[in-house]
């Protein structure tokens, strides 16, 4: 029985170097109180004189403004020059992985509140960057001490998050605004459950982000960056995932090796039919691409007539093939991103930027799918 010590070795091996990371972990709040994320207890003030730096630095939500935007270019390095150029004061940015010819750009503004503590972090990370990337499909929110948001995980890995206000104070209403499906499920995190998701999620943060989180936090500082107790860190944790990583490897060739045997003789009949089936499909899809024309200029002028019915002013459209994009002015945007969801014509209708009040009502920035079955109201 050679192996029946191996799951336990692996899991001490595992609890241990999440143990050594997450000791390295600071939580910074929007008062600028550090807190340890093992125990969330605050640490007394520096004295005067004194120097500390943090190893990683945890932002809190309300701390700071997140927008999301795209870029077409390939090359992580490149992107970085460019949003470099662009860069202001308290500004960081995290570049996403290479998915559907685009990279996915998080920029986040950290308030000034917080400039004179941001220099004394090795590693800066906003908390819902490292939340949202072990979270599953599921709808948030988030209750830690001083804190009210709401996080929205979409089935392709993306994420939004969005503070509680005034205007937005329930988790009907949050999921609206970030156009989640009502019935999509929902999990509550308080402070202790916050701080064990943390710890959980960044264990997993993907090295490219690792490597994004020294930008520009403590550069101007003379002291040297403790590279050995990161190496030790990460290093831990390599080793433990390669271990698991080769047994389940192992194991999945193993399967995969039976179940290939077992349905090899039905291969041959079942490509076949999939090659007739895609070419039915193919004559299908030539024919629907024609109706689709007209469906969409109706779809189009559809959206334009509810909004003039509501009262809205419109004065922006895009339309990129995939998605529809209008903005303007509303006396009340939630009413009418109701109404937008309702209509035949679309299949989903999301706030595609934080509603703004001024003198003219609210301004609003839509983001509309189409339905592609079509249908005019």
């Amino acid at each position: 029985m050679p192996n029946t010590k191996q799951p336990s070795t692996v899991s001490r091996l595992l609890a241990r170097s999440k143990q050594r990371l997450t000791g390295l972990a600071w939580r910074l709040n929007a008062q600028g109180e550090w807190h340890p994320l093992q125990t969330g207890s605050p640490k007394a003030p520096l004295a005067k004189g004194e120097k500390k730096r943090y190893l990683v630095a945890l932002i809190s939500r309300d701390s700071y403004q997140e927008s999301w935007s795209n870029y077409t270019i390939r090359s992580a390095r490149a992107l970085k020059k460019v949003l470099e150029l662009k860069r202001q004061a308290r500004e960081f940015f995290y570049i996403g992985p290479w998915q559907n010819g685009k990279r996915e750009v998080l920029t986040i503004r950290v308030t000034e509140a917080l400039k004179d503590e941001l220099p004394k972090a090795q590693l800066i990370f906003p908390e819902t960057l490292v939340l949202a990337n072990a979270a599953e499909h599921a709808f948030y929110h988030v209750q830690p001490k001083g804190q009210d948001y709401f996080l929205h995980k979409k089935p392709d890995g993306s994420w939004q998050t969005l503070l509680s206000s005034k205007l937005i104070n329930s988790v009907a209403k949050a999921k609206l605004a970030l156009g989640s499906a009502a019935d999509l499920s929902e999990h509550s995190l308080n402070e202790p459950q916050l701080r064990e998701a943390l710890a959980e999620a960044l264990v997993k943060l993907p090295p490219h982000f690792w490597t994004q989180g020294w930008q520009g936090a403590g550069q101007a500082s003379q002291s040297s960056f403790p590279w050995q107790k990161l190496a030790i860190g990460l290093g831990s944790i390599g080793v433990v995932y390669l271990l698991i990583s080769s047994l389940y490897l192992y194991g999945t060739s193993v399967w995969s090796q039976q179940r290939l045997e077992e349905i090899s003789p039905k291969v041959t009949n079942v490509l076949t039919q999939q090659q007739k089936l895609q070419q039915a499909q193919q004559q299908l899809d030539s024919l629907h691409a024609n109706l689709m024309k007209a469906d969409l200029l109706n779809q189009y002028w559809t959206v334009v007539a509810t909004t003039e019915q509501a009262k809205a002013t419109l004065d922006y459209s895009n339309y990129n093939g995939e998605k529809l994009t209008v903005g303007g002015q509303s006396p009340d945007a939630l009413e009418l991103l109701r109404t937008l969801h309702a209509l035949p014509a679309v299949s989903s209708a999301e706030f595609a930027s934080p509603l703004r009040n001024g003198r003219g009502g609210q301004t609003f920035r839509i983001d509309i799918t189409l339905n592609p079955a079509g249908g005019s109201a």
